[in-house]
């Protein structure tokens, strides 16, 4: 008796597991606190006063205050990511003239 019970949980939980189980909607607090919170924490970061964040944290500001709320949070959490992120290699500056650089 148990056993059929226990197949149908199994069933059940890789079949919604699967790769055509709808993706799961994200919910997005979209007020204007969440919008001051999010630049708030934006501005605590160095790597903000740098291109992309800025450009997007600024975009993002913009588009809360002027009432679009889902856009402006879109934009300050591209603009947190970025700044979040490690500095790539094409940011390090280039040897100066005269000198050797080499890897191993």
């Amino acid at each position: 008796m148990r056993r059929p019970l226990y197949l149908m949980v199994i069933v059940l939980l890789t079949s919604a597991a699967g790769p055509t189980a709808e993706p799961v909607p994200r919910i997005i607090d979209a007020t204007p606190e969440y919008c001051r919170s999010l630049a708030g924490r934006l501005a605590m970061l160095p790597a903000a006063r740098l291109e992309p964040s800025r450009s997007l944290g600024e975009q993002g500001v913009k588009m809360c205050d002027e009432g679009h709320l889902r856009i402006g949070v879109a934009k300050l959490r591209r603009a947190l990511r970025a700044a979040q992120e490690p500095r790539s290699s094409a940011s390090v500056p280039e040897p100066q003239a005269g000198t050797r650089s080499f890897t191993r």
